[in-house]
């Protein structure tokens, strides 16, 4: 269990004032906390990834700790079915994506089309099977794929990449 008995040791920044806290939706000055000026910040940055077929991922940047030891790679964290990115970002004191950030890795938060705020393609057809309904696992691996696309683009880092439940299937699919 990642977790502080003694509370967060940071507190949230958000990359514009009055932007909106991808945690719980409050703005970024009332999730500050009343000591926050002793605290370490670890900022976050929200980004777009299109995928080939033209459909709009959104994912979240959280910049390590500026006091913690640089690392070589990235980290992605993915959600599985029928979830979001509170999998790994709940609650300040059981964040998986503050605790990785504090130890040095710039970690990203990522949500799968229909999931969160990411949109499907809008056909409502899998655009890699043809089937309606909706998007289908074989959309979810290219969004994979355009996410480590995006973050290596950006980060200049390789990726690791962590899935809970179906985003570790998915890991598997697209090194596979």
């Amino acid at each position: 269990r990642i977790g502080r008995k003694t509370g967060p040791k940071c507190s949230l920044e958000l990359a514009a004032p009055g932007s909106t806290n991808p945690r719980m939706g409050e703005s970024s000055k009332d999730s500050a906390r009343q000591d926050a000026s002793s605290l370490p910040v670890l900022r976050r940055e929200v980004f777009e990834c299109t995928t080939h077929d033209m459909c709009t991922l959104t994912m979240w940047r959280c910049f390590a700790a500026p006091t913690a030891p640089t690392r070589k790679h990235s980290v992605v964290l993915c959600h599985g079915l029928a979830s979001n990115r509170f999998t790994f970002d709940l609650q300040a004191d059981v964040s998986v994506v503050d605790y990785l950030a504090e130890q040095g890795w710039d970690t990203w938060l990522v949500e799968l089309r229909g999931s969160g705020m990411s949109k499907n393609a809008g056909d409502g057809v899998c655009s890699v099977g043809g089937q309606e309904g909706g998007c289908c696992f074989d959309d979810h691996l290219e969004d994979c794929r355009a996410i480590i696309e995006k973050v290596h683009s950006v980060s200049g880092k390789p990726v690791h990449f962590i899935g809970h439940s179906m985003g570790a299937m998915l890991l598997q699919c697209a090194a596979g």
